[in-house]
C-alpha cells in the first residue's frame, strides 16, 4: 500500500484525481445516474481479474 502510494505521489490527506474518471468510475462530467464504466475502469479491472479468470 505504502508503494502504490508514494508511486501516485500522494503526500497526506486529499482528494487524488483521476483524469477523465470521476467517483463512481465513470468518464468524466456523465451523470451519477448513468450505469456505464468508464473504457478506463474497465481495462483496469479486466487486467486486476486476469489472474483469476477461466476460460
Amino acid at each position: 500500500m505504502v508503494g502504490a502510494l508514494a508511486a501516485a505521489r500522494t503526500s497526506g490527506p486529499g482528494l487524488k484525481v483521476l483524469a477523465d474518471l470521476d467517483h463512481f468510475l465513470h468518464p468524466a462530467g456523465t451523470s451519477p445516474d448513468e450505469r456505464f464504466l468508464a473504457p478506463a475502469a474497465l481495462r483496469a479491472l479486466h487486467e486486476f481479474t486476469r489472474p483469476w479468470h477461466r476460460e
